[in-house]
């Protein structure tokens, strides 16, 4: 691992070796985020498409990209840290230093803080049993995700957007209003005919991801990681 905002005690750490080490196997690393891009394409909501892009909402907020089948890798093995996209310039100060960023505003604690400190899975809950407040919460937070899809993608243009993690749950309590801000703040040439999806998959996206990523590197399939 090179850098984590969120792992900061592992960054430079040699965690393939020592994970070798102990389990006297080969191993891989890979970005979380990339693991879950892929197993959506591979396996779940992605299939359809060859040109995909995938945000991962949780603790933090992760991407990953699929281009022609194949997992974009040009900054830090994966496309960048898509979280860290400033999309409120002063606003809340997030982990990484900056102020403003996606993962700052829609994580797990900005979700929270906007619901005056409630836990998260309490509020997605409250929203589908129809609670104002939190569908309120809900909409703002679908909104801010919205623009930042926006901005990615003028970016990646890609061809269908997916969301997941653990607030994905939320369903269309954040994906409704997250595609009115996304057409709304997108050029119309990077949000035409793009479709922003539910991930498939869950929890289990990334498992499935790299799973698949290690037995095709085993099995030598270019471009594969």
């Amino acid at each position: 691992m090179v850098y984590n905002a969120n792992l900061g005690e592992l960054s430079a750490a040699p965690l393939k070796r020592e994970i070798e080490a102990l389990f006297s196997l080969p191993a891989i690393l890979e970005v979380d985020s990339n693991a879950a891009a892929w197993g959506e394409h591979r396996y779940g909501a992605g299939q359809d498409r060859s040109r995909m892009m995938m945000l991962t909402l949780g603790t933090g907020v992760g991407g990953g990209v699929v281009c022609d089948g194949v997992l974009q890798r040009f900054a830090g093995g994966c496309a960048g840290d898509m979280g860290h996209l400033i999309v409120e310039p002063g606003g809340r100060r997030c982990n990484c230093g900056a102020r403003g960023c996606l993962e700052a505003l829609i994580g797990s604690d900005g979700l929270s803080e906007r619901a005056g400190g409630r836990d998260v899975r309490a509020v997605i809950e409250a929203a589908h049993a129809g609670e104002r407040e939190a569908l309120a919460v809900m909409a703002e937070t679908g909104r801010l995700l919205g623009l930042g899809l926006a901005s990615l993608a003028h970016i990646f243009a890609p061809q269908l957007i997916i969301i997941g993690g653990g607030i994905a749950t939320a369903g269309d309590h954040l994906l409704a209003p997250a595609r009115g801000s996304f057409l709304a703040e997108c050029a119309p040439f990077f949000s035409a005919g793009v479709e922003v999806r539910q991930a498939l998959l869950g929890n289990a996206a990334g498992m499935i991801g790299v799973a698949d990523i290690a037995n095709r590197a085993g099995a030598g399939v270019p471009g594969a990681v």
